[in-house]
């Protein structure tokens, strides 16, 4: 297709489709919770059936985390939830989110980086990318209005992750693919987009809710993250989803032990032991494999790489999205590979044919590419909607919210944790679950100041026995539920 015919398109889909499909939602809380699901489900998706890329560097070298002015299907879900927002303002909040200037902040910083890139046009493709997903952003943080809300996520969650586990048993069994990664490109992405959802569900699951039937939803779900963690094999990713299971249970303990709670971890734990005996062969056998040792040594000379080119930049870094240019020749930063590769007998670098990789590490990608400037912002961003997270956990305690919060807390941690070794939170489909998260941070947030400002006898807040809140505002009646 002709890149001017693309971009016509995309302007038409952006433009004049989203904002016309969202003002006739508007009195239909049944259809955006329709497209929210759709926003989740297409983050699961192949990439290539979501997206578009106009000005795509056709090159066979170019090795980028940006592919051309990347659109994606999750950002049109996004802006007509955007343009569906519905009832009073004491109801929707804010147009800006909490949080929404500190996410542009970075992007602002990182785009200075310009001044120092080989390419301009590619530092661009960066910045569209990134801006962009901030819808995604403000459309999680209006969808949840009520209560309803985020249980409708968190059932949403649920069966995407057991639609997903269902077909990480078909490349397992039927295609006998050794690490599978669903429609996801690699096992780690698929990983940390798996025990994002999960955690939250697991958290929630403990909790004593309204039927049988949403407990035994979020348990399976829970369950098929869990299965689809073992089947993809991924090292750092197992220990992850473990490690962020072990918090969720022991913050729900330290929140309140019940019996539920008692008797859910002891069933999960018991089927975890019964599990681990079929795969323990499989995960044992991982973690041993020879080929850990280049897997480590490449991340090493990537990280000595960064290093060189954050010694050379400091503050702007080397340019956005410019990695895979001043890794290979003409530039130096990659001739530690060369090395590498004569020191145990090869002429060149395994994959110089292909031109050299760009950084595994989210961390040292950044600041090799927009400098200190760039990862300061980033972190800035990250950590107080984290910090937020967390005093959440302690400010809903015994609570519902509190429950989500732990779950958002803990699956937070755990993929800025692995971001050191995977940098999956520059892919599309983890970003916009990142952003639908932090959307939710952003709203628990909005909630807590409410607490503090609102008086007035319209934002007179509810509770239900089963998890009460003390700080939603009533839900304001509409004609269509």
């Amino acid at each position: 297709m002709p890149e001017w015919l693309k971009i016509t398109m995309l302007l038409l889909i952006y433009l004049g489709f989203a904002p016309l499909a969202g003002v006739m939602l508007r009195p239909y809380r049944d259809g955006q919770r329709a497209v929210f699901f759709l926003m989740m489900f297409l983050t699961m998706l192949h990439y290539r059936l979501i997206s578009t890329s106009p000005g795509f560097p056709h090159d066979f070298f170019y090795r980028g985390h940006t592919r051309g002015f990347e659109c994606t299907l999750m950002e049109v879900m996004a802006m007509i939830l955007l343009f569906s927002g519905r009832g009073p303002a004491r109801l929707r909040g804010p147009w800006i989110p909490p949080g929404f200037w500190l996410y542009l902040l970075y992007c602002f910083a990182a785009l200075l980086s310009i001044f120092n890139s080989p390419n301009p046009s590619f530092t661009l493709m960066a910045f569209v990318k990134f801006s962009k997903v901030v819808v995604v952003f403000m459309a999680a943080f209006h969808f949840f209005r009520e209560e309803e809300d985020i249980h409708f996520w968190l059932k949403s969650s649920s069966v995407i992750l057991i639609f997903q586990a269902l077909v990480c048993l078909v490349q397992k069994y039927h295609f006998h693919i050794h690490q599978v990664h669903a429609w996801f490109e690699h096992q780690n992405s698929m990983v940390m987009y798996t025990y994002l959802l999960a955690l939250p569900i697991l958290s929630v699951a403990l909790l004593p809710l309204r039927n049988l039937r949403d407990t035994s939803l979020y348990i399976a779900g829970f369950v098929s993250a869990g299965i689809c963690a073992v089947m993809a094999l991924s090292r750092a990713g197992m220990v992850a989803f473990a490690t962020g299971a072990g918090i969720v249970v022991f913050l729900s303990f330290l929140d309140r032990i019940t019996f539920k709670r008692m008797a859910i971890v002891s069933a999960m734990s018991f089927l975890t032991v019964l599990g681990a005996i079929f795969v323990a062969h499989s995960v044992i056998a991982r973690f041993e494999a020879g080929v850990n040792f280049f897997s480590e040594n490449t991340r090493e000379l990537l990280n000595e790489s960064s290093r060189e080119m954050i010694a050379d930049h400091p503050l702007l870094g080397t340019g956005w999205n410019t990695y895979g240019i001043m890794i290979n020749p003409p530039y130096d930063y990659g001739n530690n590979f060369d090395e590498f590769a004569r020191s145990i007998g090869h002429s060149r670098y395994v994959d110089s044919q292909f031109g050299k990789p760009i950084s595994e590490s989210w961390y040292y990608l950044v600041m090799a590419e927009t400098g200190m400037l760039g990862i300061a912002t980033l972190l800035l961003f990250a950590l107080t909607l984290l910090f937020w997270s967390g005093r959440a956990v302690w400010k809903y305690r015994h609570t519902f919210l509190g429950a989500v919060a732990i779950g958002l807390f803990a699956g937070l941690c755990m993929n800025y944790f692995q971001s050191n070794y995977e940098r999956v939170l520059t892919q599309p489909k983890n970003m916009a679950a990142w952003m639908i998260c932090l959307g939710l941070v952003a709203r628990i947030e909005w909630w807590r100041r409410q607490k503090h400002l609102c008086k007035a006898p319209a934002c007179t807040m509810v509770t239900t026995p089963a998890s009460p809140i003390a700080v939603i505002p009533r839900p304001v009646p509409t004609t269509s539920r």
